[in-house]
């Protein structure tokens, strides 16, 4: 069996993700997409999402945007820490 790799924040085995409540009519519906190397992925902030574990002898760098209509309530994140950073 092959070694997963450490993240450069979770161990092994941990589940970095937050728990939410999937409404019946979704259950079931997960869908795979492989994604090349250099491409960037776009989702809505309400996509549920994650990746399966990493077998490989490299990390998987990425870089994390988000944006929100000013005065839009968020959800701040167990790990992300999102903050507001006002640009005007």
């Amino acid at each position: 069996m092959e070694e997963n790799n450490i993240s450069f924040r979770e161990k092994v085995g941990d589940n970095p993700g937050s728990e939410c409540i999937i409404p019946d009519e979704f259950l079931n519906k997960k869908i795979d997409i492989i994604i090349p190397g250099n491409s960037i992925v776009v989702l809505n902030g309400n996509c549920i999402h994650g990746s399966y574990p990493n077998h490989s002898d490299r990390s998987r760098p990425w870089f994390s945007l988000c944006y929100i209509t000013e005065n839009e309530e968020f959800v701040v994140g167990n790990s992300s820490k999102r903050e507001k950073i006002y640009l005007g």
